[in-house]
């Protein structure tokens, strides 16, 4: 349930933020740390769950992009980097694997820094006696 949660505000988040405000394109990165910080639960059910909201979130605004440009910029960004060839299914693939790695990464290093502060527990059996 955990997961669902994370992947639906970091999606919402970042779909709302990213397209109705005048932040920058990174604003998901410190949305990331901060749900990573705030959300209990393992790092990497978190990390997957930014990693497929994120990711999904910007291969659909790049698929977006490409179908309302009639595949313009997209070609001519894949011409001017060297990795399309024609096929712009390799450029939205490598945009929405950039921006999943990212988010994967801001929220790996919230859910680091929660660890910083929750208190462990010793299960040291001599200890107990």
């Amino acid at each position: 349930m955990r997961f669902i949660w994370h992947f639906l505000i970091l999606a919402i988040l970042t779909f709302l933020l990213g397209n109705y405000t005048s932040l920058p394109w990174w604003i998901f990165a410190p949305l990331a740390v901060l749900t990573g910080a705030i959300f209990s639960g393992s790092g990497w059910v978190k990390f997957l769950a930014a990693f497929l909201a994120i990711g999904s979130v910007w291969g659909g605004y790049a698929y977006y992009i490409f179908i309302s440009e009639k595949g313009g910029l997209v070609l001519k960004v894949g011409q001017l980097l060297g990795i399309a060839d024609g096929n712009p299914a390799i450029l939205i693939f490598i945009t929405a694997l950039l921006g999943a790695t990212l988010a994967g990464l801001s929220v790996w290093t919230g859910h680091s820094f929660r660890q910083i502060f929750e208190r462990k527990r010793n299960d040291n059996i001599l200890r107990r006696i």
